[in-house]
């Protein structure tokens, strides 16, 4: 033992100040995180199925049909404006060839093709199969921290297909053939958004027994 007295004791008022001030900044850290966390977007997306009905084989009209895109998100980070959704639409179960999918039946298939708008400007297709077409890039508004919006999905049966058998023919389409990538922020189709939201539908037709007759 001895006197002490005469021995500064370490600065450890000043060092305890400064693990508050550590604290107070890694517990701020970690709330902003979890804030930004609980609001990003949560997307889902259904689609209807895309139904032909019976389709003239033999005629010389192309048959048409539409479905909705219904697209639903919520947890939108606050002041965020809109969502951004880049819909993906493969070849589907009946796959492609010559850059036309196929839905099929015993003993044959059916082509048809898929567009985002009316008539054959604007093909739908996917990053991962551009041959069918590109991605569509899909705007929606934001409303409080929801988002959601309707598009329309056009499908057409081309004409000049009479070697068809009869029969009813039907592609199914889910997980990467339906794949919807979303961000809350603006980007490019070709990379991946902030999740990714998958839907499923089936494409149909029929074809009938049928002839055609023509005079002169």
């Amino acid at each position: 033992s001895g006197d002490n007295s005469g021995r500064r004791l370490p600065p450890v008022v000043g060092r305890g100040k400064e693990m508050a001030m550590l604290r107070i900044l890694i517990a701020t850290i970690l709330l902003m995180l979890s804030c930004s966390l609980a609001h990003a977007a949560t997307c889902t997306v259904q689609v209807g199925d895309l139904d032909f009905g019976a389709v003239d084989a033999i005629g010389n009209s192309a048959a048409i049909s539409t479905s909705d895109v219904d697209i639903n998100c919520t947890g939108v980070t606050p002041g965020a404006t809109e969502v951004t959704v880049c819909a993906n639409l493969g070849a589907g179960s009946g796959g492609e060839s010559g850059g036309v999918r196929q839905s099929t039946a015993s003993g044959g298939s059916l082509g048809f093709a898929l567009y985002a708008t009316s008539g054959t400007g604007s093909p739908w297709g996917s990053a991962s199969a551009p041959d069918l077409g590109d991605p569509r890039k899909i705007t929606v508004p934001v409303t409080g921290d929801k988002a959601s919006g309707t598009v329309t999905l056009h499908g057409i049966v081309p004409a000049g297909q009479s070697a068809v058998p009869v029969g009813t023919y039907q592609s199914q389409f889910s997980s990467n053939d339906a794949l919807f990538m979303y961000s809350e922020n603006d980007f490019d189709c070709s990379g991946s958004g902030d999740g990714n939201a998958f839907a499923s539908f089936t494409v149909s037709a029929s074809i009938t027994a049928n002839c055609l007759l023509e005079t002169s």
